[in-house]
């Protein structure tokens, strides 16, 4: 038969008797510099790092003749537009 910590399980109920709702968005420390970048990724710069990483995957992939660097600038193109808005929504929820 496994032996169960008591202190462990003690220091479970304590730890469950006093949370909180837990809240990922309340703090707005940084919420300037995040507006700025989350800006720019969704504007010009983003289409620019997309294009970019896109290009460059073309380049890889004809140097080296393996699709492997199309899917990687496709897959970076993806993360530059629409990982911002991804990255918002998941750390404003609520828990």
């Amino acid at each position: 038969m496994k032996h169960i910590n008591k202190n462990a399980i003690g220091l479970f109920l304590v730890g469950l008797a006093v949370s909180t709702a837990a809240f990922a968005g309340a703090d707005s420390t940084f919420a300037g510099p995040v507006t700025t970048l989350t800006g720019w990724l969704n504007g010009s710069m983003g289409t620019l790092f997309a294009v970019g990483a896109l290009v460059t995957g073309l380049a890889t992939s004809i140097s080296t003749q393996r699709l492997i660097g199309v899917a990687i600038g496709v897959g970076i193109a993806i993360a530059a537009k629409a990982g911002p808005s991804v990255l918002s929504t998941i750390t404003s929820m609520t828990i």
